[in-house]
């Protein structure tokens, strides 16, 4: 870069040095003057210092200039492929063209009309639907600010700027798919969100591994059975029935039936498994329940190792929704970072997942027995 501007100095002082000359020369003939003189001279030498200031002034906004083609590249990559292949957010309803200077505007539409069989009565009664407008801000994710020293990135053996963008980009994802789960698992049990116990052989395997004590019973075929059996006395739509096993739950499966470990491989591929109607999927992180009420805890909220309880979480793909909106790089370049002798970035982007009206969702989570 350096090399750069300095090609882009000579060249200005060429240019300055022919211009000047002959705008000089030029004034000088016209004045009956001498071709060369003093008046000539510092004409030349004001052009000169003329285009060295705008060549400084460049220097200096150079780093910005680059700087922001940078930003676009990294802000496109940010977005492709933010729902990765087997991601549950990819079996939702996307409401981002919809949203305005990050928001959400819309009305939940209000009860579906009476169905009237051989009616003998008339006038046929008339009635308002009342629809309820609804607004929904998006959420704020913000992303710490990194720093790399200068030193780091001239001692480094790779481009540790790009390996820092990169854990921006997994640290979202995370946190936007974390909430997004957390957000469809049903708040209780109640008659348009049910939320089932496990109904599986009793085990004395310890869910050590989520940190929970205690005896539970296993998730099992039968309990996505029940499920779909809830799903059916309700009369939701048997198209876009999703459940996102908690990993405990898809290894008991994998207990119960062996043939499913292959099936489980393939989620990654994109490949569809579909059991009793569901599209099976996983995550990691599906919210954590109180075992005894079936409440949901509260997002971030430390689980109680003796209380608590680890959950699926099953919804209609129609019925929940993601929404994306403005999202920004932060970047300060070294040169012009002069206290820091380094680049610091650091990323935000406007996002929200939440159920649309918030019924057809389901959980089921596992039972603690007697000890």
């Amino acid at each position: 870069m350096k090399s750069k501007i300095f090609i882009s100095f000579l060249s200005f002082v060429l240019t300055t040095l022919i211009v000047g000359t002959a705008l000089a020369t030029g004034a000088n003939m016209l004045a009956g003057e001498p071709a060369v003189s003093a008046v000539g001279t510092s004409a030349v030498v004001g052009f000169m210092r003329m285009g060295y200031y705008a060549l400084f002034s460049f220097e200096l906004n150079q780093a910005s200039f680059f700087a922001g083609v940078n930003k676009e590249i990294w802000l496109d990559y940010l977005s492709e492929n933010f729902y990765r292949t087997g991601s549950f957010l990819q079996n939702v309803m996307d409401w981002s063209p919809f949203v305005e200077y990050n928001t959400l505007n819309f009305a939940d539409a209000g009860g579906d009309p009476t169905v009237l069989v051989d009616n003998t009565t008339y006038p046929i009664d008339t009635a308002q639907r009342t629809d309820t407008a609804k607004t929904i801000a998006l959420q704020t994710y913000d992303t710490e600010n990194t720093r790399v020293r200068n030193v780091e990135e001239m001692e480094s053996a790779y481009n540790k700027m790009d390996s820092v963008i990169r854990q921006h980009r997994n640290a979202l994802i995370q946190s936007t798919h974390d909430r997004a789960i957390h957000a469809y698992g049903p708040a209780s049990d109640a008659a348009n969100t049910p939320v089932l116990l496990t109904g599986g052989e009793a085990t004395a395997a310890l869910l050590t591994e989520v940190g929970l004590t205690g005896t539970f019973k296993k998730f099992s075929l039968k309990d996505i059975a029940r499920l779909k059996v809830k799903f059916d006395l309700a009369d939701w739509p048997v198209d876009g029935r999703v459940l996102v096993l908690h990993p405990m739950h898809q290894m008991d499966l994998i207990e119960e039936n062996q043939n499913l470990f292959k099936a489980f491989a393939e989620l990654r591929t994109g490949k569809v498994l579909d059991l009793y109607g569901f599209k099976i999927l996983n995550y990691s992180a599906n919210p954590v329940y109180t075992e005894s009420t079936g409440a949901k805890k509260a997002f971030g909220a430390a689980a109680s190792a003796a209380n608590d309880t680890i959950a699926s979480v099953a919804f209609l793909e129609t019925e929940v929704m993601k929404a994306e909106g403005d999202q920004e790089m932060f970047y300060m370049p070294k040169s012009l970072n002069t206290t820091q002798r380094a680049d610091e970035v650091g990323f935000q982007k406007r996002f929200v997942a939440v159920p649309i009206r918030g019924v057809s969702t389901s959980a089921i989570i596992s039972d603690r027995t007697a000890a």
